[in-house]
């Protein structure tokens, strides 16, 4: 399936010295898998209050606790749901438009940015964004 990314995230991966090509190889391989079959991504859900945009918790970077356990889920057989406090967003536009991964929020941080009222207008645009390449193929942000 294709995947697609936004402005945003190409510019988030590439100031941090990321390559974005990687982000959506893994994320190609997971999405042909399942939850479990990805080292570097964990717990998918749909976010509240929307029907178009997901978010999926990602392997923490900048806290060893959560690292730890992130480990031990992974190690377990059969692994267990790994979670963070590191989320990717994206959409799902089905056979016709694929995936868009739309941005990444980090650690720590993700849940507290679920909460703060600015994130709300940001998650607003992620949502709009979502919406429109759900339905229209179209990238917006």
């Amino acid at each position: 399936m294709r995947v697609r990314i936004t402005q945003a995230l190409e510019d988030q991966l590439i100031s941090a010295g990321l390559d974005p090509n990687v982000l959506i190889t893994r994320f190609s391989a997971w999405k042909a898998g399942d939850e479990y079959s990805s080292y570097f991504f964990g717990k998918d859900a749909l976010g509240l209050n929307t029907s178009v945009l997901r978010h999926v918790h990602m392997i923490p970077l900048h806290d060893a606790e959560q690292l730890a356990n992130w480990n031990r889920a992974w190690r377990r057989r059969p692994p267990a749901r790994k979670t963070s406090d590191r989320y990717l967003f994206y959409c799902n536009g089905g056979a016709q438009h694929g995936h868009l991964l739309i941005y990444i929020v980090g650690d720590p941080g993700a849940h507290d940015f679920m909460s703060s009222p600015e994130a709300r207008q940001l998650l607003a645009a992620f949502e709009q964004c979502a919406d429109q390449f759900v339905h229209f193929g179209t990238i917006k942000v």
